[in-house]
């Protein structure tokens, strides 16, 4: 297939659906870059949410188990894909267990026990564009989920007015998507500690289904 390009540096606001020349440097490359930001675009149409356990921090758990403390639930029939950008985990108070926190996740999943509902909202404030997924705090599971793999390991960690743990952050950049029925869920595995409490969070964005299973 033969592409025409053109060089130059025009910069334009297009509407869906027009047709533009390939962007071409001085030595024939197509120029090819991110626009405003990595994730502008499903930002921008309103596909993007985030989701965060309270302030005040959830018990992390000690093993997988039907009842996690942070859930991104895609019920049945829901039509579309949830793709995981980034995933979020900050350490609030008490005596963190040595261990390890999880991604795990299970399918077939039609969740009515929901614990508590974290509201998620779109990274575009204000929008409200249809949202599908939910993202749940210790709702009920029909079995354990399956271990996807280790994100960070915590050692054991006190509460210290002069120390900061700070977050940690996993970028996974849409290669963990939850279809339909599915949960992507977070825990810790490893020892109690003492009253421990982290905040989770996460951020997806909704495409449609484009497969079928």
């Amino acid at each position: 297939m033969d592409s025409a390009g053109e060089v130059g540096n025009g910069r334009s606001g297009l509407a869906d659906g027009v047709k533009q020349p390939f962007r071409l440097d001085k030595v024939g490359g197509v120029i090819v870059d991110t626009g405003v930001a990595e994730y502008w675009e499903s930002m921008s149409r309103g596909r993007s949410y985030v989701a965060s356990t309270g302030a005040a921090g959830v018990a992390p758990g000690t093993a997988l188990s039907t009842t996690p403390p942070f859930v991104l639930y895609n019920p049945p029939n829901s039509g579309v894909i949830a793709a995981v950008v980034d995933i979020e985990a900050m350490f609030v108070s008490g005596t963190l267990g040595a261990g390890n926190i999880m991604l795990a996740g299970i399918g077939g999943q039609n969740i009515s026990a929901f614990g508590t509902d974290l509201a998620p909202q779109a990274t575009a404030v204000g929008a409200n564009t249809g949202r599908q997924c939910r993202a749940l705090q210790a709702p009920t599971l029909s079995a354990a989920p399956t271990l996807i793999r280790g994100l960070w390991y915590t050692g054991a960690f006190v509460t210290n007015a002069t120390l900061y743990l700070g977050d940690a952050k996993k970028e996974t950049k849409g290669y963990y998507g939850v279809l339909p029925g599915g949960a992507l869920c977070l825990q810790e595995v490893g020892a109690a500690g003492t009253t421990p409490l982290l905040m989770f969070s996460m951020v997806w964005i909704e495409v449609p289904v484009t497969f079928t299973v």
